[in-house]
């Protein structure tokens, strides 16, 4: 019984879809709007994760303090969960 849980949970994680990074360097994002994005920082090399604008009209990605250079992927926003209340 437990082996089977186990199993069918294995199967489950398996054929549910995750939302893949894509390279700024493959595509950028059809139309303008929010995305997240991974950044590395330019001294220390460490990644970051921020949501971001893109524009489409220059092929941009912004932020809190302006245009973002150092955008290394990007993925769609996740939807939004349900709201109680």
């Amino acid at each position: 019984m437990k082996d089977k849980l186990i199993s069918d949970s294995v199967s489950n994680l398996e054929s549910t879809t995750f939302p893949k990074w894509i390279p700024v360097t493959e595509r950028l994002p059809d139309k303008s709007g929010y995305v997240l994005v991974c950044t590395r920082h330019e001294f220390y090399k460490t990644p970051n994760i921020a949501k971001a604008s893109f524009k489409k009209h220059n092929g941009g990605f912004y932020g809190q303090g302006g245009h973002w250079a150092n955008v290394t992927h990007w993925m769609p926003m996740p939807p939004v969960p349900p709201m109680e209340g």
